[in-house]
Formats: C-alpha cells, sequence, structure tokens
C-alpha cells in the first residue's frame, strides 16, 4: 500500500495482506496478456482436462 493511502489513513485489511502474499502475480501478468478469446480457449482446455479426470476417477471406482 502506499504510503500516500496510510497517511490519509486508510490501513490495509491483515486478512489480505496475509492472503496477498499467496499470489503468485506473474500468472495474472500472463493471463492480461492474452487475448479474451486465448482466455476462454485456457478455460475450455482447462475445463476439459477436468472431464477426462472425473471419467478415470468414476472408471477406477468400479
Amino acid at each position: 500500500m502506499s504510503s500516500a493511502l496510510r497517511q490519509a489513513g486508510f490501513e490495509p485489511d491483515p486478512v489480505i495482506e496475509r492472503y496477498k502474499r499467496d499470489v503468485d502475480i506473474s500468472l495474472i501478468i500472463e493471463t492480461l496478456k492474452l487475448t479474451p478469446e486465448q482466455r476462454i480457449d485456457q478455460l475450455e482446455a482447462a475445463a476439459r482436462g477436468l472431464d477426462v479426470l472425473r471419467d478415470a476417477a468414476r472408471r477406477s471406482e468400479r
């Protein structure tokens, strides 16, 4: 948080600050470089991968 915001009386929420330590900002930056269509393609590919995993899990339960 900028010092100007702190001087204005805005203090960061400690819970949010704790979670921010675990965020890999490089992944966000790389995703923002993609076009909306490329982001949708990535999302669809991830969903297909989940379907494959679910199917495999169902088969292994039998």
